[in-house]
């Protein structure tokens, strides 16, 4: 049995943890997880024994759990937290984000989503706006919804 424990940190990334004994099931986990997210959105935490996917990165993490569902129908994945997300209960089709997760970003939160520290002045604050806007926008060929949270972030550290 294989599998796919997902939880958030305090910044907000999603921890993904592998659990197998099938070594060819984790490593076409870990080939599928390295082919699908950018390098600027993952990267593997040694000490947690786990992978960290941005939370800007929400449509790709989506992408990866559908991919990885289709190639391995009996993977099971487990939202720690999560009230959709109950012990043995295979996720073919889970809702993003599960509800325990939605609530309103604190200043910290949103100030990680335009990494800076909490205490920006605002002129840094529209300064690193720009910069990542550019980055994500769609019309570039950035992530959607990870432009949506930008916008989100900056409209309520302007305000």
């Amino acid at each position: 049995m294989t599998t796919i424990t997902i939880k958030r940190d305090v910044l907000g990334d999603f921890l993904i943890f592998f659990q197998s004994r099938d070594r060819d099931a984790f490593a076409l986990l870990v080939s599928s997880i390295k082919g699908l997210i950018e390098p600027g959105f993952r990267d593997y935490r040694p000490a947690q024994k786990c992978w960290a996917v941005d939370s800007y990165a929400k449509s790709s993490l989506d992408e990866w759990l559908k991919y990885v569902q289709s190639e391995m129908p009996a993977v099971k994945v487990v939202w720690v937290g999560a009230t959709e997300a109950k012990e043995g209960q295979q996720h073919r089709h889970h809702q993003w984000p599960p509800a325990s997760y939605r609530k309103q970003p604190t200043r910290e939160e949103l100030c990680a989503r335009l990494h800076l520290l909490p205490d920006a002045p605002p002129e840094v604050i529209k300064a690193a706006y720009k910069t990542l806007a550019i980055k994500f926008h769609p019309d570039h060929g950035g992530d959607e919804e990870a432009m949506k949270l930008l916008n989100e972030a900056y409209r309520k550290l302007a305000a």
